[in-house]
């Protein structure tokens, strides 16, 4: 089983500025494993794979193979600090990239007794 979560808080005014490049949809087409400092792919998504989709403040992960698959959960974005917390089991992620067509997140995941660092890219799909 896969768990991905960050060390991360942040309150409900965190959701300011740049979350409004987040509203829409946002499909995953890859995750990369962080090795000795360098991305290495892990994973590519077929199309609607698996989808976020974000309101002014509550984001929809549809993912069967992700703990939040059919979830609708509150979220917020500092985009000051870059970093999105969905408030459900306080799950962070830092953001890398967040433009009107591309949105990568970093994350943590735990395999067992390993902690890996990943990065997920989406593409804007509306």
């Amino acid at each position: 089983m896969v768990v991905c979560f960050g060390f991360t808080s942040c309150s409900k005014d965190d959701n300011v500025g740049g979350s409004n490049l987040l509203i829409g949809s946002w499909g995953a087409v890859a995750d990369y494993n962080q090795i000795n400092g360098n991305w290495v792919l892990d994973k590519t998504y077929s199309a609607g794979e698996c989808i976020w989709t974000f309101d002014e403040t509550y984001v929809l992960v549809n993912n069967k193979s992700d703990l939040l698959n059919g979830q609708k959960v509150p979220y917020s974005y500092d985009s000051n600090k870059k970093i999105l917390t969905f408030t459900y089991m306080g799950m962070g992620w830092n953001v890398y990239k967040l433009t009107q067509t591309d949105f990568e997140v970093e994350g943590l995941t735990i395999l067992g007794n390993s902690h890996i660092t990943t990065k997920t890219v989406f593409k804007r799909i509306q």
